[in-house]
């Protein structure tokens, strides 16, 4: 999987904290999570988990639903497949220019 700062050239992935989350909601597809639960299992803190799911949500990448007191999160349908293919690929690309790259400093070393 690429490294969290390799992601970050990529809009939907413009924060740390965006990164982990859609990881995570990505690794636990179909699950609902609430801003206290994330908090727990991610250890990032209620307000920057609070601003990133309402940019998420506005961004149509998750969605919500309210219960009670409480809002519930999850990865959109439509974006979960989406982005299993984009970590994939991006696993390729990155695995691909580590391999380039070390031919790259075995020819060099020669």
């Amino acid at each position: 999987m690429p490294k969290e700062n390799e992601l970050s050239n990529y809009p939907f992935f413009d924060t740390t904290v965006k990164q982990k989350v859609i990881s995570f909601l990505k690794e636990h597809g179909g699950e609902e999570f609430s801003i206290k639960d994330l908090n727990k299992r991610l250890d990032i803190a209620t307000s920057s988990l609070s601003v990133t799911l309402n940019d998420l949500e506005r961004q149509k990448i998750v969605t919500s639903r309210k219960e009670k007191k409480y809002k519930y999160f999850s990865l959109d349908d439509r974006y979960a497949s989406m982005f299993q293919d984009i970590f994939e690929g991006l696993e390729n690309v990155y695995e691909a220019a580590l391999k380039n790259e070390l031919r790259h400093d075995n020819k060099t070393q020669k």
